[in-house]
């Protein structure tokens, strides 16, 4: 199985303007955060790329809640998204 996204290079660039998001990050309500991620899982989950993508989880997973095998993506994120929805 080919992997889905490949980072060659990462580079972080951070400036002053950084303070300014942390401040307006703490004014968003957790529950509009979470409700973007709930939101945005499901978007990823229903794009025809990840269609056939699948996700092998390995047996050592099984301590933290994950059945081991090859698991659709796609209903994966989506399946994630229902758990977090308040």
């Amino acid at each position: 199985m080919e992997p889905i996204i490949k980072i060659k290079k990462l580079t972080i660039t951070t400036s002053k303007s950084s303070k300014n998001k942390e401040v307006i990050n703490k004014k968003i309500k957790k529950s509009k955060k979470m409700s973007a991620l709930v939101d945005t899982l499901r978007i990823i989950a229903l794009d025809k790329h990840l269609k056939d993508k699948s996700v092998l989880i390995p047996d050592e997973c099984e301590k933290y809640g994950f059945t081991k095998g090859n698991h659709n993506l796609g209903n994966l994120l989506y399946f994630l998204a229902d758990m977090l929805e308040e």
